[in-house]
């Protein structure tokens, strides 16, 4: 779906498979508010679609849908939907079709408009893979396998004579001579980037983060972790505001998945903390499938264990080789950097999908890795680091508190899916681990407090940071109510 809208928001799909539309059957994307056109991609099971409804935001705001396609998975274009098979259903105050969109703008103190979306049959997908559209793939799977197959020739010719390699370079003429030459310039640019990059090729918080908790050490008495949201909270507290506390908090895109690595990599180089405070809005909804998930997680968290924990979680060969050429080549690793800098601009789109500004780019291109991995099934990677970060921190008896920010008024789904938490999985994650400790509700707050749906403005600031304050002090009572018990016993 080709959009564009006036806020930050979500979008929701749902989809009837013959049981009729249900949250089950949905999905859900992050919609840019920056009034420029993005394609949004919303999976669809393989099976026969008989009916959608699609939900362009959950607030007020406005959008314009430029296209609808349905596209297989090597991005070819199936079936256009006419734009006029889509129909104003809920909460929608004026739905206008111009020469090219159908503008869409929803009612004041909304919390889901809806439109819908007519079929004139139901979309199947069918079994047949769809080569012959793409004359190009073909032509490139072909070069694929031919470089596997001369690679692996290669080297069983000279698994068992090391002294071939070194005979053929050095005694086989010019060129041989010439790529050992190449070779050995180009190791030494790495190691010698290596060194330097890292201390300056910052594209956004996580990078900064991460390279301080590698060179300093903090050894603060509470570990603070959250998304931009708690981030935005943590630093606009006054209280927290001093070596007590460590802030590390960073953005959504991370997931669950950072917050684990992080607080793993603090652990290791600094004292315990006598808590950890994680503060997020977005819980468990986010996935490393996600377009961010290059500039945030691959290209970030690079140690051999991080690397090696996700390839045994997703056993992605594309993904794992990705974050090892991120570790093991930082030209490759800070290249839009190095681009901005030398050439003052930068193409991201072309290499990860994501503009330099991190911005989501909604194409994506024919990869053969990529195309085997969708037949791979992916566990919930965040949810399963969440619960790592539980046990880590349980083996060293500090405590966890889960808290969550006021939820917007017009985001009531936020609220149902705190809701849920409260009732099945954190009660069940409490009778495992006895330090983890959440919030028994969820506080929601008026639009007019936020400045773009999620990050709030100053007197919003003024209501959570104080609210912020007393949890934090409360914590802080029971851990040192906790303390002198434990020192009577």
């Amino acid at each position: 779906i080709s959009m564009k809208s006036s806020v930050d928001g979500t979008a929701q799909l749902y989809y009837d498979i013959g049981n009729g539309l249900s949250e089950e059957n949905s999905v859900m994307e992050s919609v840019i508010g920056d009034q420029q056109y993005h394609d949004y991609q919303f999976r669809l099971p393989r099976q026969s679609v008989y009916g959608m409804r699609f939900d362009p935001l959950m607030s007020v705001g406005s959008v314009a849908i430029k296209h609808v396609q349905w596209m297989d998975g090597l991005g070819a274009v199936i079936q256009i939907i006419n734009l006029k098979q889509l129909q104003p259903l809920n909460q929608i105050g004026s739905f206008t079709f111009t020469g090219h969109a159908v503008e869409v703008v929803t009612h004041q103190n909304v919390n889901d408009p809806q439109v819908g979306v007519l079929l004139n049959r139901p979309l199947t997908a069918g079994r047949s893979f769809f080569f012959w559209r793409h004359p190009t793939v073909i032509l490139k799977i072909l070069v694929e396998s031919v470089a596997v197959f001369f690679i692996i020739i290669v080297l069983w010719s000279f698994w068992f004579n090391w002294r071939k390699i070194v005979a053929l370079l050095l005694h086989g003429g010019k060129i041989p001579f010439a790529m050992l030459l190449a070779f050995i310039a180009v190791i030494t640019i790495e190691i010698i980037q290596q060194a330097k990059l890292p201390a300056t090729a910052f594209y956004h918080e996580v990078d900064s983060r991460l390279y301080h908790l590698q060179t300093h050490r903090i050894n603060a008495d509470y570990l603070l972790l959250g998304d931009s949201v708690g981030g935005q909270l943590f630093r606009n507290t006054p209280h927290l505001q001093n070596e007590k506390y460590a802030i590390l908090a960073t953005n959504q895109a991370v997931t669950m998945t950072g917050q684990y690595f992080i607080a793993k990599r603090y652990l290791q180089r600094n004292q315990m903390p006598r808590a950890v405070i994680l503060l997020t809005s977005t819980y468990f909804h986010s996935h490393l499938e996600h377009n961010l998930s290059d500039n945030y997680v691959q290209r970030t968290f690079t140690d051999f264990s991080e690397i090696f924990e996700i390839f045994l979680l997703m056993r992605d060969p594309a993904f794992t080789v990705k974050m090892l050429a991120y570790r093991l080549l930082p030209s490759f690793k800070y290249r839009l950097f190095l681009q901005k800098r030398w050439a003052g601009f930068t193409n991201a789109e072309t290499y990860t999908g994501v503009a330099y500004d991190n911005k989501e780019s909604g194409n994506t291109r024919y990869s053969l890795l990529r195309t085997l991995r969708s037949y791979i099934a992916i566990k919930n990677i965040p949810t399963h680091h969440f619960k790592s970060l539980l046990a880590m921190l349980d083996l060293s008896h500090i405590p966890l508190y889960f808290l969550v920010p006021a939820i917007n008024e017009h985001r009531m789904i936020r609220h149902e899916e705190y809701r849920n938490l409260r009732g099945g999985l954190f009660p069940e994650l409490q009778k495992t681990y006895s330090n983890f400790h959440f919030d028994n509700d969820s506080h929601i707050l008026q639009t007019k407090y936020y400045f773009d749906g999620s990050h709030f403005n100053d007197e919003g600031l003024k209501i959570e940071t104080q609210r912020l304050h007393e949890k934090v002090i409360y914590i802080e009572q029971l851990i040192n109510q906790e303390a002198i018990d434990a020192n009577k016993r």
